[in-house]
C-alpha cells in the first residue's frame, strides 16, 4: 500500500496533537507538584521588580533636582557631567503581574520523537501489506 502525501502529513499532524497533549499534561503536572516553589519564585520577582521601580524613581528625582540646580555642580574646583537625559515620560520597566509570570513559566518539555524519521518509517512501513496504522501510532505514543 502506497501512502499518499495527505495521508502522511494526517499521522504526523495527528502525532504531534497527541505529543501537545501529552505536553500540556505534564504541564499542568510540574505546576501541581512545583506550586509553592513557582509562587515562591514568583513573588520574589515582585518584590525585585517593586524595588527596582524604587530605585528608578530615586533616581528621577535626583537627576529632576540636578537639573533644578545646574549651577550647583559647575564651579571652578567641582565639574560633574550630570548628562544623563532622563525623560519623564520613561517607563523604566515592564510591570508583570503574577498571571503574566505564572504564563511565563518554563516546562520541562517531553520527549517528542524526530518527525522527520517517524514520516521516513511511515513511508517504509506502508509497503508491507499488514500495516496497520493504529500500531503505527500506538508504537511512538507508548515510547
Amino acid at each position: 500500500m502506497k501512502i499518499t502525501r495527505a495521508q502522511k502529513d494526517a499521522v504526523i499532524s495527528l502525532l504531534k496533537e497527541k505529543f501537545d497533549e501529552k505536553q500540556k499534561v505534564a504541564n499542568e503536572a510540574y505546576l501541581k507538584n512545583n506550586k509553592s516553589k513557582i509562587q515562591s519564585e514568583i513573588k520574589a520577582f515582585i518584590q525585585d521588580q517593586d524595588k527596582l521601580e524604587s530605585l528608578l524613581t530615586s533616581a528621577k528625582e535626583i537627576v529632576r533636582k540636578w537639573k533644578d540646580n545646574k549651577n550647583r555642580f559647575t564651579s571652578n574646583e567641582m565639574i560633574i557631567n550630570y548628562g544623563w537625559d532622563w525623560r519623564e515620560t520613561t517607563k523604566p520597566i515592564n510591570k508583570y503581574s503574577e498571571e503574566d509570570l505564572i504564563k511565563r513559566v518554563v516546562y520541562p518539555p517531553i520527549d517528542t520523537p524526530n518527525y522527520t524519521k517517524v514520516e521516513r518509517q511511515l513511508e517504509l512501513e506502508t509497503l508491507s501489506k499488514d500495516f496497520d496504522i493504529n500500531k503505527f501510532i500506538k508504537k511512538y505514543l507508548d515510547n
